[in-house]
């Protein structure tokens, strides 16, 4: 199975370095997967807070993408989409952070 982890410091960092990698493996076109770009626009739309880190992975025959986001009042909130469609399947809040 594929995973691709991808983790920034600063939320603005990722949605470039995310490109570039995609870019490199061919993971989104040769899948025909929405961009992970595209994916982190959505879940900062969803959730206020700092993209931590955005995983591509295949679980149980799916391919997914988990975005991590902190909140300003320091809650994990994960978030979790269809990489095909880009489609939100789950949102779950996770213990406080720090």
């Amino acid at each position: 199975a594929l995973t691709l982890l991808l983790t920034a410091t600063l939320g603005a960092a990722l949605p470039a370095q995310a490109g570039v990698i995609e870019e490199v493996l061919g993971v989104t076109d040769a899948h025909g997967f929405v961009s992970i770009d595209t994916v982190i626009d959505a879940a900062r739309d969803a959730v206020p807070g700092m993209v931590v880190e955005a995983e591509l992975e295949q679980e149980r025959g799916r391919w997914i993408y988990e975005v991590e986001i902190i909140t300003p009042n320091h809650q994990k909130v994960e978030l979790t989409y269809d990489a095909r469609t880009g489609a939100l399947i789950n949102m779950g809040k996770k213990r406080k952070h720090g």
